[in-house]
């Protein structure tokens, strides 16, 4: 099998194949939380991920108008909680 190849701003495979990850922060957020979990993820591409994550603004509770980034500093619970993480 082929290793599977990925980088810092696109993918190379699967349904996403050459989608920007900025757009699919959009499209389907809960893929690239999926792919922060899985550990054959290549840490070029988990670097990406976060930091595309990572400028999404909140536009809900009580961080509403904030950034992951910001919210991770603040309140690190509040994001562990809102990506799904026990």
């Amino acid at each position: 099998m082929e290793p599977i190849s990925v980088s810092s701003t696109h993918l190379s495979f699967g349904k996403y194949k050459n989608e920007a990850l900025k757009d699919l922060c959009v499209k389907d957020g809960r893929y690239l939380i999926w792919l922060l979990k899985q550990d054959w993820v290549n840490e070029e591409t988990l670097n990406g991920i976060k930091k595309v994550i990572g400028n999404v603004i909140l536009n809900f509770g009580r961080h509403s108008g904030s950034t992951i980034n910001f919210i991770s500093e603040t309140d690190p619970d509040y994001v562990k909680w809102l990506l799904g993480a026990n």
